[in-house]
């Protein structure tokens, strides 16, 4: 009966393939339309990460590990605070950069009306709250195969709304 219903969108399945491809698409359309040359965006998608995981934990940081120079680094670090979050990385309570708490009605996040985004960004707060402390260490040790493994995690639970 709901196939018959109108006013019924269905969202067609894509395999991982299709999923794929459509993201390569978006990066290539937002790389172009960025002017970046295809080196310049994998430096971008490399470096600027990592540049912000080392600010995030310490802004006051001259070492940047090949990830930046002092130049970059002077142009990232003011926006670190909202960088940090889109990117899973905790901030340093480092020069009172730590977040404040946000009231609990604030923690959800509002509906977008998508209820695959709505999927989305419940998988990512309830997989924050409950992997917030393992980031965090490992994000002080810089043990990048464990926030990639965490990250894969996380991509995983988010795959979970596409099915």
């Amino acid at each position: 009966s709901q196939s018959l219903d109108p006013y019924s969108v269905q969202i067609p399945q894509l395999d991982w393939q299709s999923q794929q491809n459509a993201s390569a698409a978006m990066d290539s359309t937002m790389r172009t339309a960025g002017g970046f040359s295809p080196c310049d965006w994998q430096d971008l998608g490399e470096r600027v990460p990592r540049l912000v995981q080392i600010l995030a934990q310490d802004p006051t940081a001259t070492n940047f590990q090949g990830y930046g120079t002092p130049k970059e680094a002077a142009a990232v670090n003011p926006k670190v605070p909202q960088l940090a979050p889109l990117l899973h990385i905790s901030l340093a309570s480092v020069g009172g950069r730590q977040p404040k708490a946000a009231p609990a009605a604030a923690a959800q996040p509002a509906s977008s009306g998508n209820p695959q985004m709505d999927c989305i960004q419940k998988a990512q707060a309830d997989w924050s709250t409950k992997h917030q402390a393992e980031l965090e260490a490992a994000s002080k040790a810089q043990d990048m195969n464990t926030i990639m493994k965490l990250n894969s995690e996380l991509q995983t639970e988010m795959a979970k709304c596409s099915q």
